[in-house]
């Protein structure tokens, strides 16, 4: 398939010489070192190192020279300047390795427990053996074709991709909620399930998603994150998974209200039958159901969404660890 336009590459996926360069370099000794935490994330002809989801650098090859090239943004090396068009600044690798604490520190000021537990449902999930998944990117969002396609189609942008490890290769795109914030709203789930309703219709997973897959597994193979191996496109099915997560699903004290009676307010009209079921109590003026019908329903040509709840949060995640992001038995499958 071809995945250029005007000649231009469009999908992620780095040269094989650039992985080798990497593997071998400082910065995948900081990884290694701290994976519980930190992320590769494979780009169009660069990756992002992510600490808890947030980019902690970009990496770039320069292929005439055979070097690794960093930046980061300013606000991690107190940089001031504003004149410049970038916020982002040109940083020797070792200065990120040696400053590694003090960026982790301005990233932990401003970070949200569900960002922070994004990162350790991915890390408890891939250090798994026996989990049936395996996380291959974060952050994903689909590269435009051009300016003009990106104000014409938008599909969002995923928390985590993950992948099956038999054959052939379920594709899981997820979107992560932790507790009863950012489930209305802006970024609530009525926008995310038009993003995947986007997504699923247009055949992104089919025309463009598949060559990605193939290409980020290689680029973990080098790096050696991910044992998967996938010989073309043909292994991976036609059609994705979509799955919304939500974790600390507790009662607000005042009201006794659940993220989840909340979510089913927001998902279904109170005409269906499932808004009772759950206990949800007041409906939102624009739902999930009278935009793209019930998504619980796997009949439903539009988009078909699974909805996976847990109690757990970020004090209790360590001891009572998910360790399958799709099918672990901590999950609250009802909804």
């Amino acid at each position: 398939m071809d995945n250029t336009v005007a000649g231009k590459k469009i999908t992620r996926g780095i040269s094989e010489e650039f992985a080798k360069a990497l593997a071998a370099s400082k910065l995948h000794k900081l990884y290694d070192a701290n994976n519980h935490e930190l992320f590769w994330g494979i780009r169009n002809g660069y990756v992002n190192l992510y600490y808890n989801a947030a980019s902690v650098c970009k990496v770039k090859y320069d292929g005439r020279r055979k070097k690794l090239n960093c930046s980061t943004h300013k606000k991690y090396i107190a940089d001031t300047d504003d004149s410049k068009k970038s916020d982002y600044r040109a940083i020797p690798i070792q200065k990120i390795v040696d400053d590694y604490q003090l960026i982790k520190k301005v990233i932990n000021s401003k970070n949200t427990p569900e960002k922070i537990l994004q990162q350790k449902l991915l890390y408890l999930n891939n250090s798994n053996e026996k989990s049936k998944w395996f996380c291959i990117d974060i952050e994903y969002v689909k590269q435009r074709n051009s300016s003009a396609d990106e104000k014409d189609k938008k599909y969002g942008r995923f928390d985590i991709v993950a992948i099956s490890k038999e054959k052939p290769r379920r594709v899981a795109l997820i979107e992560f909620k932790y507790g009863i914030g950012a489930i209305g709203g802006s970024s609530g789930i009525v926008k995310h399930a038009e993003d995947y309703t986007r997504f699923n219709e247009d055949n992104i997973l089919g025309t463009h998603m598949r060559k990605e897959i193939v290409d980020i597994v290689a680029n973990l193979n080098t790096l050696e994150i991910c044992s998967i191996k996938i010989e073309d496109e043909g292994e991976i099915v036609e059609a994705p998974e979509f799955y919304f997560i939500t974790l600390d699903n507790n009662p607000k004290t005042k009201t006794q209200t659940t993220p989840k009676m909340t979510m089913g307010g927001y998902v279904f009209n109170r005409t269906n039958p499932k808004f009772m079921k759950i206990g949800s109590r007041k409906q939102a003026s624009n739902t999930v159901e009278s935009k793209c019908g019930d998504i619980t329903d796997p009949a439903n040509q539009k988009l078909y969404a699974r909805f996976l709840f847990s109690r757990e949060t970020i004090d209790t995640i360590n001891s009572n660890p998910i360790t399958d992001i799709i099918d672990d038995p901590l999950y609250d499958r009802e909804f």
